[in-house]
């Protein structure tokens, strides 16, 4: 008989005394086999709530009777906010890891992770701890340009498939509703390491415009997505690695809030348990009862096509959303030296008073001029007319005629044809039909940070010169100008000085154009509402020189509604004492994907056409195409190069209008 173990090829002969040697290997085999267990990975550096600056080496050992060859370890910092693959570097797994961009957190407290699979990705272990992380965002005056870094760039990780959740399918469990209950929570159930899915009941607030957020003990306010067509607010909760505590409990709260004034309207808090083993067993979830606050009587703010022109409102709301905090820590549990998190309570939180704007009488006016027209400028677009003149299909034919007749943005990105002469055509030709023009300027350096739309200016030298130059083109008129789309969102993308300077040049470009002319009315980028949470992008904002600024703009090239947009850009507005924004309503009149997919989604719609709100909708100033619709986002979906147009893209877009 021949039996093969540990690579070693053992010969018994067919005895009785050769099979009880077969069975005595056989049990000793199986029993040497380690055992999953958090105690397999032992965390040396970094040690419970020491502080990290800069680049860090990270250093675990895993249990020795694992083959180093036959096994992965991963590190990640808040439910994979961060992650990267570890080396076996003589006696342990080492990973060196730039801590630089961890600045997603108030109180700088994170959890690190590290997680032990096979070659397959099976899980094996994990072992977590918090540490303490050093001041990251310096205000613009600590920003010393040209400063250089030795800080290695952030690893980006693509989670393993193990840890990705499909969509729940289990029957719903239902909690009974009270007769004087209007809102209520309902969740479905489903297996361990999966996406929990939970309904919000809101019918006893019917008529009322209302949005709905959920946090994690309680974390950051996640804004709840509702589809336009759903009665229903619907969200999915990844609760792998909830494990810092055990058995639990875990609160959630889920809440909604009136949109006309950001108040909340109701809230309940869920309590998750784990039934057995935390990671391995059953969830369940209690409820606390509902909240139930004062009603609010204010009407909601509702976008129509048909702006009146008014004077401007120069001061800003003066009930900002109650939603505020950092974001919730999902990981797993921790080793054997864990530290413990305490159960916050339930209180409720201040609401955030907006700081007065004290904007110059001459700003005012200057704004004034500009927005008071009320009309949006139409450019030219030659390549989608050359489209247009050799279509023979009639829905072909009549999205792009409609597209081509709607007002866009003009986007600059530092190409040749862009010249002086080019520019200010533009701005005669709209002077000419007293329309407002706008214009996006797309040459960060290191643009989308080497994704579909890479490029950008060479150097900081070279943007600052190009920046100048279109100060002197732009000196004395009047436009919209949104600066940079998705550099401040993808900021952690770069790191150490390239993070600096980007912060400087986007500064630098506000404060050149400001001065070029008062009626040049510049809006930061600041992602959209599902990217960025609002706490966060208003700090990156403030460095980034949104006070000299008119304000922000949100959406751009993406799919959010303009329903989802109001909501957050009215609390990022109040984080920022009231400056005002612009929303990319381009392709959005079906909102985002329900999947989140952002490349060339299918089944989204043409949003509302370019408008101006001065002064009626709160801080709105308008709603714009800032995208041109029909344009590809890359080569993704089936679709084209970044920009390049997509005749198909657009005439779907034109029939999913609404």
């Amino acid at each position: 008989m021949l039996y093969l173990t540990n690579n070693k090829i053992i010969i018994l002969g067919a005895t009785a005394a050769g099979l009880i040697c077969l069975l005595l290997v056989l049990y000793l085999s199986y029993s040497s086999r380690p055992q999953t267990s958090t105690n397999l990975v032992s965390v040396l550096w970094p040690q419970p709530m020491v502080t990290l600056t800069e680049t860090q080496t990270f250093r675990v050992e895993v249990d020795p009777r694992y083959d180093p060859s036959e096994i992965r370890v991963l590190w990640s910092v808040e439910n994979w906010k961060r992650s990267g693959e570890m080396e076996f570097a003589g006696s342990s797994f080492v990973s060196e890891v730039n801590t630089n961009d961890w600045d997603w957190k108030r109180d700088n407290l994170y959890q690190v992770q590290f997680t032990t699979l096979t070659r397959n990705s099976e899980f094996i272990a994990t072992s977590s701890i918090a540490v303490l992380v050093g001041q990251i965002a310096p205000t613009l005056a600590e920003i010393e340009p040209g400063a250089s870094s030795s800080s290695s760039a952030p690893v980006d990780f693509v989670m393993p498939q193990f840890q990705m959740g499909a969509v729940v399918t289990a029957p719903a469990v239902k909690v009974p509703a009270t007769p004087a209950q209007k809102f209520r929570v309902e969740w479905v159930a489903g297996p361990v390491h999966n996406n929990q899915q939970f309904i919000f009941h809101t019918g006893g607030y019917a008529g009322r415009e209302l949005s709905a957020f959920w946090s994690a003990e309680g974390g950051h306010q996640n804004l709840v997505y509702k589809d336009q067509n759903a009665k229903v607010f619907t969200t999915a909760i990844n609760v792998f690695g909830w494990l810092w505590k055990g058995a639990g409990p875990y609160p959630i709260t889920f809440s909604v809030t009136d949109k006309s004034t950001s108040a909340v309207v109701a809230s309940e808090v869920l309590e998750l348990y784990w039934k057995g083993k935390p990671g391995e067993s059953e969830i369940e979830f209690r409820s606390r009862g509902v909240d139930i606050k004062v009603p609010a009587t204010t009407p909601p703010v509702v976008l129509t096509s048909n702006p009146v022109t008014t004077t401007p409102q120069t001061t800003p709301p003066t009930k900002p959303p109650t939603t505020t905090g950092t974001k919730p820590v999902n990981t797993t549990s921790t080793s054997s030296t864990p530290t413990p998190k305490p159960t916050p309570k339930p209180t409720p939180t201040a609401t955030p008073k907006p700081v007065p704007v004290t904007t110059p009488n001459a700003k005012v006016a200057a704004a004034t001029s500009v927005l008071g027209k009320s009309t949006l400028y139409t450019p030219t677009k030659p390549a989608v007319q050359s489209a247009l003149s050799t279509l023979t299909d009639a829905n072909q034919k009549a999205a792009l005629g409609y597209i081509l007749a709607q007002p866009s943005s003009v986007w600059l990105n530092g190409d040749s044809y862009e010249t002086d002469t080019f520019i200010k055509g533009i701005m005669a030709a709209a002077s000419a039909k007293n329309t407002v023009p706008s214009f996006v300027l797309y040459n960060i350096v290191h643009r989308d940070c080497n994704s579909y739309s890479s490029g950008g200016a060479k150097s900081m030298t070279d943007y600052k010169a190009w920046i100048n130059r279109l100060a002197g083109v732009f000196k004395d008129t009047g436009a919209i100008i949104v600066v940079e789309p998705d550099a401040l969102a993808m900021l952690n993308c770069v790191a150490g000085a390239q993070k600096s300077q980007r912060l400087e040049m986007i500064a630098y470009a506000v404060t050149t154009l400001t001065k070029a002319s008062p009626k040049l009315l510049v809006y930061i980028d600041a992602g959209h509402p599902f990217w960025v949470n609002a706490e966060e992008m208003a700090a990156r904002l403030r460095i980034a020189g949104v006070g000299s600024a008119r304000g922000f703009a949100i959406n751009v090239s993406s799919y959010a509604s303009t329903e989802d947009n109001v909501t957050y850009g009215t609390y990022l507005s109040n984080l920022l004492g009231g400056k005002n924004y612009v929303i990319d309503s381009s392709r959005n009149g079906n909102g985002r994907a329900p999947d989140g997919q952002w490349c060339n989604p299918s089944g989204r719609a043409l949003g509302t056409s370019g408008t101006i709100y001065p002064g009626t909708k709160g801080a709105l100033d308008a709603v714009l195409w800032i995208k041109f619709p029909g344009e590809s986002d890359g080569g993704c979906n089936g679709g084209p190069g970044a920009g390049q147009w997509w005749t198909k893209y657009a005439t779907d877009l034109y029939i999913n209008r609404k």
